[in-house]
């Protein structure tokens, strides 16, 4: 997980005195990579994301980064906000997972539920690049 990593920039959005929402930032080699995004469900839909994404992408510019990495389940609200901000989607990733209840043929694949693979996963993320102008 990035966040435990030891180079990474924590910060935590407050709204009236309550912890409202978290997101992390890890630099290397001039390069920006947001992650754990979080917003507390009282306080969704209320800029708290963007705001956590502006200040470390301000962060960033700071270090010297001039291109950054977020990214997000395709679709969501995450990332709207993060193509309200100038991300755009340089290519999507998927998960696979083989369920037990698919038919098993002869096949060297092992059982991913087996080997404690979790058996559904997200459909998809997309990664996206912010290039600072």
């Amino acid at each position: 997980m990035m966040a435990a990593h030891e180079a990474s920039i924590l910060a935590l959005a407050w709204v009236d005195g309550q912890p409202a929402g978290t997101g992390a930032l890890k630099i290397e080699d001039g390069i920006a990579w947001l992650s754990a995004d979080s917003t507390i469900p009282l306080f969704r839909r209320r800029g708290i994301q963007q705001a956590l994404q502006r200040f470390r992408l301000q962060l960033a510019w700071a270090a010297g980064c001039r291109l950054a990495i977020i990214e997000a389940a395709v679709g969501s609200a995450s990332q709207r906000n993060m193509e309200r901000l100038g991300f755009r989607v340089i290519y999507p990733h998927l998960h696979f997972a083989k369920s037990k209840s698919a038919r098993r043929r002869r096949s060297r694949v092992p059982d991913l539920e087996r080997v404690g693979w979790p058996a559904s996963r997200d459909a998809g993320v997309e990664v996206c690049p912010h290039t600072f102008s």
